[in-house]
């Protein structure tokens, strides 16, 4: 058996690497002595400026243990990064890759997020493409690679069983009792290869609407971060004004649950993101990790 971990930089699949360069004797009696042979991480190429330190300095890491940290996108050059899907199609008022943008069902009923397709486009797509070529599938492939997916103890919602014949998925926070919490006392006694300690930054697109507020402070705290995230609220506005439409979305769309636009958001007792990674939220790592 053969074994890939989709990864996504985030606390979860950054434990997953370190157990498995620190060949953990839970990890390995759990494996049965399997660890991956590559980590896919799929770059939408609007990820945090923060992030992509952290993505290089794994890579060393996992190469030094033997394994590979392999970066995929999408496949078509004018299409990427996200933002320039969004950016593009909105100046036309034609169709963009869909976030779960928020748009208003009544007045009584508030906002609601529209239908999700990037993370599919942008992440588990790329993954999938890479996955298939390295390990050479086909229609009578059946069972043979294992997917290691960075799920905790605490997140059984979010497991799942394979539609593939050619991959199982495999949990082994979940399987280890290891909960997010677990997760983020272990990496404090981490380092990468320079010695330097772990920072395993927030792993989501700047501008995801499934940001709650403490979150856009964070991004807006980050100048670079908060302009891309802007300039993508300001085109979905200006198109809907220019066209009525992005698309087949004929209603106002928003980045905020609320349905105001970015530069209108106040700022008061949020949790301060610019405390220690350790105790801040991560992502929910529902885009392909």
């Amino acid at each position: 058996m053969i074994a890939y971990c989709s990864f996504g930089a985030g606390v979860q699949s950054t434990t997953i690497a370190f157990l498995a360069i620190n060949r953990d004797r839970r990890l390995l009696e759990w494996s049965k002595g399997i660890l991956p042979d590559v980590y896919v991480f799929a770059d939408t190429g609007d990820e945090p400026v923060d992030l992509y330190p952290h993505v290089d300095e794994m890579k060393k890491s996992l190469a030094a243990a033997g394994a590979d940290l392999v970066i995929v996108k999408h496949d078509k050059a004018q299409q990427w990064p996200l933002s320039a899907n969004i950016l593009n199609g909105a100046s036309k008022g034609k169709r963009i890759e869909t976030l779960p943008f928020f748009v208003q069902r009544s007045t009584r009923e508030g906002f609601a997020p529209t239908a999700r397709n990037c993370t599919r486009t942008y992440k588990i797509r790329p993954i999938r493409r890479y996955v298939k070529a390295r390990f050479k599938i086909n229609r009578k492939s059946k069972g043979q690679l294992e997917n290691w997916l960075g799920i905790s103890h605490d997140e059984p919602n979010r497991l799942r069983v394979s539609k593939d014949r050619w991959q199982v998925f495999r949990y082994p926070l979940f399987d280890l009792r290891l909960a997010r919490f677990d997760c983020l006392e272990y990496l404090k006694g981490c380092s990468y290869i320079d010695g330097s300690p772990v920072r395993a930054a927030r792993s989501a697109c700047v501008f995801c609407p499934f940001h709650d507020k403490a979150e856009w402070r964070r991004v807006r705290n980050q100048p670079a971060d908060w302009s891309r995230a802007v300039a993508i609220d300001e085109a979905l506005e200006t198109s809907f004004r220019k066209f009525g439409k992005i698309g087949a979305l004929k209603s106002e769309l928003f980045l905020t649950t609320t349905g105001q636009r970015l530069r209108d958001l106040k700022f008061g007792d949020e949790p301060d993101p610019r405390r220690q990674f350790w105790d801040e939220d991560d992502c929910s790592g529902n885009c392909g990790v």
